[in-house]
């Protein structure tokens, strides 16, 4: 993992320094967090303008470097996407972290029998292009460390980092 913290960061800053990291690291994933703070060179552009704009250059140099770019964006306190929804149209994969309510956790248990030791957010699928989405992850997010974890049901162990269960949520994309 290579950080990079970098003021004034443009989407023409980004692309030269993926594309050196790609040469000298052959990086296979660029993470942005997050691109509401990416400056832009035209301030007549609206924000949604702005960020579409953004998301665009970024999905193109992904196709360019052949890796994958995760572009982290925040959600309005309704769970819809802030700044531009044609974000969204040019993404291929859309997910989003929302906390669960003690009232979800009750009502499962209560419909489905199901109890989990510590749910207290889902990975929602909310676009997968290349598989199904609408799917959620029940997982557990431990502040105080940062840490994110598959939740458990009650009585089972918690699960090993094992590739396969997570392969029902989307299929392998090979490229070239």
């Amino acid at each position: 993992i290579y950080t990079a913290h970098i003021p004034n960061l443009t989407p023409a800053k980004l692309t030269s320094i993926a594309r050196r990291a790609k040469i000298r690291k052959d990086v296979q994933l660029i993470i942005i967090d997050y691109i509401g703070r990416m400056d832009t060179l035209d301030p007549r552009l609206q924000e949604w303008q702005v960020l579409h704009s953004i998301v665009k250059a970024q999905k193109q140099l992904a196709q360019n470097l052949e890796c994958a770019v995760m572009c982290l964006v925040q959600l309005n306190y309704d769970g819809t996407l802030q700044g531009a929804k044609k974000m969204k149209n040019e993404a291929d994969l859309m997910l989003k972290l929302v906390p669960v309510s003690e009232e979800t956790v009750q009502g499962l248990a209560k419909e489905k029998g199901i109890i989990y030791d510590n749910w207290n957010y889902d990975l929602e699928i909310d676009k997968n292009r290349d598989g199904p989405s609408g799917n959620r992850i029940p997982l557990h997010f431990d502040m105080a460390i940062q840490k994110i974890t598959q939740a458990t049901r009650k009585g089972e162990a918690e699960m090993a980092d094992d590739e396969d269960s997570w392969l029902k949520y989307g299929k392998e994309i090979k490229r070239g």
